[in-house]
C-alpha cells in the first residue's frame, strides 16, 4: 500500500494514525500541495476534478482519511476504531472534525496573507537573507492559489467562530473522568484530537510543525481558552499512538 499526504496535514495524520493503530505496512509518499498534484493526478488517472490528499492506493484508490480509516480496519489488527452501532456517532464527529480543521487551515493562510510581516515567517529559514524578499511572493501565490481552491475567503470571518463551537462540544464530550467520546478509544477520538493542530501543534516527536513552525500554527486566544482539551490531545497522543511508519 502506498500513502500519499503531507506530512504536517492533520488529515493525513489521522489516516496515519489509524493504519498504524491496525499495524498495517504501507510506505509513505509526501505530496507537494501545488507542483505534486499533476503527478498525482497523473498516477490515479484523473485529469479533471478535485484531488486532495491523503489517498491510499492499495486494491483501489481510498481517498479521504475517514475512507482510509475504514478501509484499515476492515483489513488490519488490533482494537477497533469503528465500534459496532456507532458508525452514526463517528460520522457526525468526523464531520465536525472536517469542517473545524478547514477552518483552523483558513486562519492559519488568511493570517498568514493578510497580517503584516506573516508571509515572512513562512519563508524557510534556509533560504540566505538576501534572496528572502525575492521567496516572499512565491509563498504568497502558492497560498492564494490554495484558499481559491478552498473557497476560505467565502466565509471570512466565521473561520473562528466554528472551530470555537466544535471545541465548546468537545469540551463538554471529554473530561478526565471520559477521556473517550464513544466509551473506548475510536476514530472519533483521533479526528477531534486533530482539531487541535490548528490551536496548538502536538509535540514533533509525533507529527512535524508545518512551514512557519510552531507560532504560526498556534491560536494564542484558543490555545489560552482550551488548555484541558489541549491536555487531552496529549494524553491521547501518549496512550494511543504509536510511532509512525516510516
Amino acid at each position: 500500500m502506498k500513502l500519499f499526504g503531507i506530512p504536517f496535514s492533520p488529515w493525513t495524520e489521522k489516516a496515519r494514525w489509524a493504519l498504524d493503530h491496525h499495524r498495517l505496512a504501507y510506505t509513505f509518499h509526501e505530496h507537494g500541495p501545488l507542483l505534486g498534484e499533476w503527478r498525482l493526478r497523473r498516477r490515479m488517472r484523473q485529469p479533471t476534478g478535485p484531488v486532495t490528499v491523503p489517498v491510499l492506493e492499495a486494491d483501489r484508490w481510498y481517498r479521504d482519511s475517514f475512507e482510509i480509516a475504514r478501509y484499515a480496519e476492515g483489513l488490519g489488527h488490533g482494537p477497533r476504531l469503528f465500534p459496532e452501532g456507532q458508525l452514526d456517532a463517528l460520522t457526525a464527529w468526523n464531520a465536525r472534525s472536517e469542517a473545524a480543521l478547514a477552518a483552523g487551515r483558513a486562519l492559519f493562510m488568511l493570517g498568514a496573507l493578510d497580517t503584516p510581516g506573516g508571509l515572512a515567517a513562512l519563508v524557510p529559514p534556509e533560504v540566505p537573507a538576501p534572496l528572502r524578499p525575492l521567496v516572499r511572493p512565491v509563498v504568497r501565490r502558492s497560498l492564494e492559489a490554495l484558499t481559491l481552491k478552498y473557497r476560505m475567503r467565502d466565509d471570512t470571518g466565521r473561520h473562528e467562530q466554528l472551530l470555537t463551537q466544535t471545541l465548546d462540544a468537545l469540551a463538554t464530550a471529554v473530561s478526565p473522568e471520559r477521556p473517550y467520546l464513544l466509551g473506548a478509544f475510536s476514530y472519533a477520538d483521533i479526528a477531534m484530537a486533530l482539531v487541535l493542530q490548528g490551536v496548538s501543534p502536538v509535540d514533533t516527536s509525533f507529527m512535524p510543525v508545518g512551514i512557519g513552525g510552531r507560532a504560526a500554527w498556534t491560536q494564542p486566544r484558543l490555545a489560552a481558552r482550551y488548555p484541558a482539551l489541549l491536555q487531552w490531545r496529549d494524553a491521547l497522543y501518549a496512550k494511543h499512538r504509536r510511532p509512525p511508519a516510516a
